[in-house]
Parts: C-alpha cells; sequence; structure tokens
C-alpha cells in the first residue's frame, strides 16, 4: 500500500524510466535525454504577499498559514491545467514549479510548445 502510494507521488517520466528498466542495473549517475517543452512557473509577488499577511496578522503562524494556504492553491490550480494539457508537475520549489511536456509517438514538439503556451 505505501508503495503505491509513494509511486502515485512520483512524474509519469519518472514512473516510466522505473518501469522501463525494471530489473536491469542502472549506472549512476544516468542521463535521460528527452524532446519537449519545460514550463517554468514561478509566483510573482510571494514576499509582497508574505509581508502583508504579516501585517494583517503579526509575525505569527497565522500569517504563515495563510501565506502558505494561497501558495498551495495557486499551484494546485496550475498543476490541474498542466495535467488537464497532458503536462508532467516534474519539480514543486517554494512558490514554483516545472512542467514538462514531452514527444510521443502521437505528440508533435509543435503540439508540446502549444500546450505549455495554454497552461
Amino acid at each position: 500500500m505505501i508503495r503505491k502510494r509513494a509511486i502515485a507521488l512520483l512524474s509519469n517520466e519518472v514512473r516510466e524510466t522505473l518501469e522501463n528498466d525494471r530489473g536491469r542495473e542502472k549506472q549512476l549517475p544516468f542521463v535521460n535525454e528527452n524532446r519537449g517543452a519545460v514550463l517554468f512557473v514561478d509566483v510573482s509577488g510571494f514576499t509582497k504577499l508574505g509581508k502583508k499577511f504579516r501585517k494583517e496578522l503579526g509575525d505569527n503562524a497565522a500569517a504563515a498559514d495563510k501565506l502558505a494556504a494561497e501558495i498551495t492553491r495557486a499551484l494546485s490550480t496550475l498543476t490541474s491545467i498542466c495535467y488537464i494539457w497532458g503536462g508532467d508537475v516534474v519539480k514543486f520549489a517554494g512558490d514554483a514549479l516545472i512542467c514538462t511536456w514531452n514527444v510521443t509517438k502521437t505528440r508533435t514538439i509543435e503540439e508540446c510548445l502549444r500546450y505549455a503556451r495554454r497552461t
């Protein structure tokens, strides 16, 4: 059960790499090359928003909790949009995320770029 939950948290790309390489030894580190589009999204105004909440709520856990909730809401929305367009969220970093769209047998580089722009 824990393994299924852990696997569900992996990006599609990592999950596919693990499934394709099952039983084979990997020389570490290894390189995985793909063609596609990458989108880096950074929430603008993060610091300003944090200052606003500290001013309103004081320099305490309530301000930090409210900021975390707002960032989580924004990143959740962006993640959903990425998935709707067939993308894969490969990394979260504070108030930012990285999405990818890989070229496949049925998806061209032009489509990957179009999906990234729509997100």
